[in-house]
């Protein structure tokens, strides 16, 4: 999982487009996990608001059920605490996957990954360089005051607290 206002950015810059529409016109999915609030909040947001806001929401939308409905075990990795305890995150996952060559997942941390490419330029010589910070708080240079507000009453909105406009890491 990534801060929704980083990878809405990246959404952004890369076209890919949002499919919030798609959550938001199944009434099988919307009657059995929105509130009538939410539905009617994600209509507007969807039919009115940026296209920054739009990915926020469909961050929202992909992210409900795991953050709020599953019962299913599993294990949450957040790409904030990949960049920020590299080590520990993998050894987590190698463990929790049953893997024994935990240094070959660490080995791999500081190389940028194919989807790099798709990187700020500011992210990628955050990479290189191995900082940290600039890794996971760029984001906070490309937006407007407004677009934080904004961004953090749909955060709202769907209950996200993992994730807001105060923090880079995610609050657990």
């Amino acid at each position: 999982m990534r801060h929704p206002f980083s990878q809405s950015l990246s959404v952004m810059r890369n076209k890919w487009g949002t499919c919030e529409s798609a959550f938001i016109e199944s009434s099988n999915w919307s009657e059995l996990y929105l509130s009538q609030d939410q539905l009617q909040f994600a209509k507007k947001v969807s039919n009115t608001g940026s296209y920054f806001e739009k990915a926020v929401l469909n961050w929202c939308l992909e992210w409900h059920f795991p953050l709020h409905y599953s019962n299913t075990e599993i294990l949450r990795l957040y790409y904030e605490d990949l960049v920020l305890n590299g080590t520990t995150t993998i050894t987590r996952l190698y463990n929790y996957l049953g893997f024994k060559e935990i240094q070959n997942g660490v080995d791999v941390l500081n190389q940028p990954s194919k989807s790099s490419n798709f990187s700020t330029k500011a992210t990628i010589e955050g990479i290189k360089n191995n900082n940290k910070n600039t890794m996971i708080s760029s984001w906070r240079s490309q937006l407007a005051e407004v677009d934080l507000v904004n961004g953090q009453k749909i955060l709202d909105a769907f209950n996200v607290t993992v994730y807001s406009r105060f923090s880079d890491t995610p609050q657990l």
